[in-house]
């Protein structure tokens, strides 16, 4: 019987804090949210752990078919999920569950989260790093409604 799915980012993030408690996953430092390449950063880690997703009580149906790989880089503790497949920017879904990740993983120790994008190569650049302390927001919508 596949359990009933969370009704609000509260109860979603103390469910599957909960149940990574089960799983004895160590506390993240850091969470990376790639926009594509997670398995492959994952290959260069010593001995990762991959968790998916779906199997974890409390993360949102659309992160489904994806993988947290868990790792220990000297003396931190990082996760690593892939970001989640463009169709959920559409779905029904509330929108706390396109950022549910970073949630759930600030919930459970990470103060880091460094997160990858292929926004720059909408302007023709093939790499770039910014520094981010915040973000400006103007689709009109925001992950972080918590309704």
């Amino acid at each position: 019987m596949t359990p009933e799915p969370p009704s609000s980012l509260d109860d979603a993030v103390t469910r599957a804090v909960s149940c990574a408690a089960k799983l004895k996953l160590e506390a993240p430092s850091a969470l990376f949210l790639l926009a594509t390449g997670a398995e492959r950063f994952a290959d260069g880690l010593d001995q990762p752990r991959q968790v998916p997703l779906e199997d974890l009580e409390g993360v949102p149906g659309c992160w489904s078919g994806l993988d947290l790989f868990a790792a220990r880089v000297n003396d931190s503790v990082i996760w690593c999920i892939e970001d989640a497949p463009a169709y959920t920017r559409t779905s029904s879904d509330p929108a706390w569950t396109r950022a549910f990740p970073v949630w759930w993983a600030a919930a459970c120790g990470a103060e880091a989260l460094i997160h990858s994008s292929a926004g720059t190569f909408l302007q023709g650049e093939a790499s770039g790093l910014a520094y981010l302390t915040d973000h400006v927001n103007l689709s009109g919508s925001t992950p972080l409604d918590r309704k």
